[in-house]
């Protein structure tokens, strides 16, 4: 907790309309994942797409840190924010291919390389900046 204000979580660019796009330096790797701290209270919901195989969640945390996860199957889902319980969200992307490849993780090339590009579209919800 002491250091999420040092880290960088702008992994999206707003392209209107409640809609994102990861930016491209950002696109997870193979396995690789965002993390993007949403602002949201009430009901919302998320829709990730792409053109490629991902996973994605949302890790919902209370203000007595407990952590409830929404899986967004097939990349859609909604999930209800209660203020009154101090309630964060992330929404998690993950990389995750059909295909496992071997490769040498100190010299990153090739299949394992390429980033995951993704669109997200949120209704009553922002990514926290």
């Amino acid at each position: 907790m002491k250091q999420r204000a040092t880290l960088d979580f702008a992994n999206l660019d707003s392209t209107g309309n409640g809609a994102y796009r990861v930016k491209s330096n950002r696109q997870p790797r193979y396995f690789g994942a965002n993390i993007i701290p949403l602002t949201a209270r009430g009901d919302m919901t998320v829709r990730v797409t792409s053109a490629a195989r991902f996973s994605a969640s949302l890790a919902i945390r209370s203000g007595s840190s407990t952590v409830r996860y929404v899986a967004l199957r097939d990349g859609s889902g909604q999930a209800s924010i209660d203020a009154s319980q101090s309630e964060e969200v992330s929404l998690i992307v993950v990389n995750t291919p059909d295909t496992l490849y071997e490769y040498d993780p100190f010299m990153i090339g090739g299949d394992v390389a390429v980033g995951l590009d993704y669109q997200v579209q949120l209704t009553d919800a922002v990514p926290t900046d």
